[in-house]
């Protein structure tokens, strides 16, 4: 018997060690790849696979680049890298007079322009993720009607994320995460009518930077957030910006005095998110005059003179954000609850709280005042007289204020408690040595503080004696 295992041990080993020197390695190349306009592949020993006008990567690109020289196709990385070495002028990805050429599901890192499109319309990037390239992200110059979205855009040393320039015109930046670029997010020079919307701008210099003569572009749903400079404008007009979120940006936005553009879309639509708005929310109607609350704050938001949102946006949410209590109680006794009740809007509201044990109510809180981002504890015993020995589920809900949107945080489900006899700490139907063992353990607490709960039988905030006797009087009862 010893022999066979012997045998059978060594032949696992064996076969490991096989594995281990002769498992295959993805390829990976390196120098420039060319998809070349006939559509053959150069060097057609590239990690690169062919399914008509579609080319898929099978291993890393490594100090190389991916030139495109053919229409109509589709480059997938598969996940897969390119890599470069951050030298001055090198280019990750580079298309040159192009069109319809899809590039998704990179990595492009280290090059000194990580994708640039020169000349080239209708083509479209997406689901890439483009880091640390020394210059710029993804730049285009002189391209139009181009697509560039899902992409992740980070920790790019130069100039931008995102850049266009010289009439790049009526391209879509959408859905993107540009986060922790060394000075700009997303850069337009020159460049009109294009749609910027649904992007997480975070953590960067410039948030978004609109540049001499870059006008009538739209700039709609984007989160712009921690950046020194949400937006600035220089020296370009009739760009739309609206319902967009600025968040705890050192200046939300700038605007140079030749610049008049709109910065909102008009009542009820509204304009942007501020979150340094100090405005009131009291009256309604397109002026503002009107009894009753909108979501729109009485009194327009400044950039300057001839720049001002009419209709800043603001947020009315109320929440309950814990529901924290002991997990078993003894039927006929007690629990304390409490209840984490939290403004998350930035002004002053009333509301009503509801704490549910399944679907009994066991609490009500009425009219409770909180300022703007105020939080506080709502605690209750929960008297279990009457209730059934099994499980509940705590739960509470907070009635919307008025004009709240977020609704989906205003029920939070706890955790649940289990009503069992006195004495049978872990509800397990019986009071035995277990049910001791628990309390034995927390005996003596605090200091420091009880962790198991549910060893403080007598709920006076102790472990002692007292609980000791509780378990100890019921010994041996079982339900």
């Amino acid at each position: 018997m010893k022999r066979t295992v012997s045998a059978i041990f060594m032949a696992m080993l064996l076969t490991s060690m096989l594995y281990s020197a002769f498992k295959i390695m993805p390829a990976e190349a390196a120098g420039t790849i060319y998809i070349r306009a006939d559509g053959s592949i150069d060097p057609p020993t590239a990690p690169i696979s062919r399914d008509g006008d579609t080319y898929t990567f099978t291993g890393n690109v490594s100090d190389g680049a991916i030139v495109v020289e053919r229409d109509n196709v589709v480059v997938d990385g598969a996940g897969y890298t390119v890599q470069g070495t951050g030298t001055y002028g090198s280019k990750g990805i580079g298309l040159s007079g192009r069109s319809n050429v899809t590039i998704k599901s990179m990595i492009i890192r280290y090059f000194w322009e990580g994708i640039i499109l020169e000349y080239s319309s209708n083509n479209t990037i997406s689901e890439n993720k483009v880091t640390n390239n020394s210059f710029l992200g993804i730049y285009l110059s002189e391209s139009n009607n181009n697509s560039l979205s899902g992409n992740n855009i980070t920790a790019n040393n130069g100039w931008a994320g995102i850049m266009l320039e010289f009439s790049s015109n009526y391209n879509i930046i959408s859905g993107n995460n540009i986060t922790a670029n060394n000075e700009c997010s997303i850069r337009l020079f020159s460049s009109s009518n294009n749609i910027i919307s649904g992007n997480n701008i975070t953590n960067n210099l410039y948030g978004i930077w609109l540049w001499r003569s870059s006008n009538y572009n739209i700039i709609s749903g984007n989160s712009i957030t921690n950046n020194v400079y949400g937006i600035e404008v220089y020296s370009s007009s009739s760009n739309s910006i609206f319902h967009n979120n600025f968040i705890n940006n050192a200046q939300q936005a700038f605007s140079s005095d030749d610049s008049v553009d709109v910065w909102d879309d008009g009542y009820p639509s509204g304009g942007n998110y501020w979150s340094d708005y100090t405005g009131t929310d009291v009256f309604s109607g397109s002026y503002q005059n009107e009894t009753g609350s909108d979501g729109i704050g009485d009194t327009p938001y400044i950039i300057n003179g001839q720049n001002l949102d009419h209709y800043p946006l603001t947020v009315h949410n109320v929440a309950i954000t814990d529901v924290l209590s002991k997990t078993v109680v003894c039927q006929n006794c007690s629990a304390q609850i409490d209840v984490a009740f939290t403004n998350e809007g930035n002004y002053a509201e009333t509301s009503n709280v509801t704490v549910y044990a399944n679907t009994t109510v066991i609490a009500t809180f009425t009219d409770i005042n909180l300022a703007r981002k105020e939080s506080t504890t709502l605690t209750f015993n929960w008297d279990t007289t009457g209730f059934a020995k099994e499980s509940y589920i705590i739960w509470a809900y907070v009635d919307p204020v008025a004009n709240e949107t977020e609704t989906a945080d205003n029920t939070y489900i706890g955790s649940g408690i289990t009503i069992s006899m006195q004495g049978d700490v872990n509800a397990d139907s019986i009071v035995d040595i277990f049910d001791i063992v628990i309390v034995a353990l927390e005996f003596g607490h605090p200091p420091p503080p009880i962790v198991d709960l549910r060893a403080d039988v007598n709920k006076d905030g102790l472990v002692d004696i007292f609980d000791i006797v509780v378990v100890a009087l019921h010994f041996g009862e079982t339900s």
